[in-house]
């Protein structure tokens, strides 16, 4: 595992390496506004990586001093460092939990910059109340 890798900015990643495999980009919840890439990470993303998956961790800035769609210009640019950095990264998917399920989301819907999402109990329904 390498931990905090800048990769734009001030901003950092950690990769949990697996062998000759596929990517994807983990972004974490919290509302927008807490958590960070370690959140969880010895519970959810070193067990994936165990079994397959190189997972990248990545950070970005919370509310209030980021102001949308800030965070995801960092997503985009997470997902380029890992097209130029990690081999074998010419398909990437994202995963993201709660806000980090809708970052994730736009992402894939707004760019071809991934090629599969998981959206893990992000907000889908913008209209439901």
């Amino acid at each position: 595992m390498e931990r905090d890798i800048t990769y734009t900015g001030d901003l950092r990643l950690d990769v949990y390496h697996a062998q000759d495999a596929p990517v994807v980009v983990y972004v974490h919840g919290g509302g927008w506004t807490r958590g960070d890439k370690a959140t969880d990470g010895a519970k959810r993303l070193a067990p994936l990586s165990a079994y397959g998956v190189t997972v990248v961790a990545v950070d970005y800035t919370l509310s209030p001093a980021a102001v949308f769609p800030q965070q995801l210009d960092e997503l985009r640019a997470a997902v380029q460092w890992v097209r130029a950095n990690l081999p074998g990264s010419e398909r990437v998917g994202i995963w993201g939990a709660s806000a980090g399920a809708y970052l994730g989301s736009l992402l894939a819907l707004s760019t071809e910059d991934v090629q599969a999402v998981v959206h893990w109990f992000g907000q889908a329904d913008l209209v439901a109340s």
